[in-house]
């Protein structure tokens, strides 16, 4: 933004001096149009930046980038991750995912996969905020995952079902 009105200002700048110097009067009608169409350019840029972020549309980049850094840090007993979300704060960013471990496992080993991992997240993304780990026992349904992938990472099975449930209730 600062960027581009410093731009623009040089534009204006330099067109007053190429018509002042050249006599040229016509074109300062083209390094108008110049400025203008930078200027709608990079308003709309803008906007739509503003919109993203007022709609909490996802980054696939940043979500990505926090699969990447729980995939680096992947323990050969995890199962699965699920019902990924990122939501993002300027630069803070707060995760919170399911992760299916073995039913086995106990509460501190959990606890304590659960801390490191959100620590290697928050360091891998550089930035403030929270990452929180919902743990999931593994069920029969759960079937290990060598690596977790994107579209795995953003189904949500909890929701798809309640929302089965909630339309079945609001049909009747």
């Amino acid at each position: 933004h600062i960027m581009s009105d410093a731009l623009t200002s040089w534009g204006v700048v330099a067109g007053v001096l190429v018509v002042w110097l050249s006599e040229i009067y016509w074109i300062d009608k083209i390094i108008a149009l110049v400025i203008a169409l930078h200027l709608c350019i990079t308003g709309f840029k803008l906007v739509k930046k503003a919109l993203f972020t007022l709609m909490d549309a996802a980054d696939l980049k940043l979500i990505q980038k926090v699969l990447d850094a729980i995939n680096e840090k992947r323990d050969k007993e995890w199962i699965d991750i699920h019902a990924l979300r990122v939501h993002s704060v300027g630069h803070h960013h707060h995760i919170d995912f399911h992760l299916v471990v073995p039913g086995q496992w106990t509460i501190e080993e959990a606890h304590s996969i659960s801390h490191e991992l959100e620590d290697h997240i928050l360091e891998t993304l550089d930035s403030g905020g929270s990452v929180i780990v919902h743990l999931d026992p593994q069920t029969d349904q759960d079937i290990y995952q060598d690596e977790f992938t994107l579209e795995r990472a953003l189904r949500d099975d909890h929701f798809d079902h309640s929302s089965h449930r909630m339309k079945k209730i609001e049909d009747e």
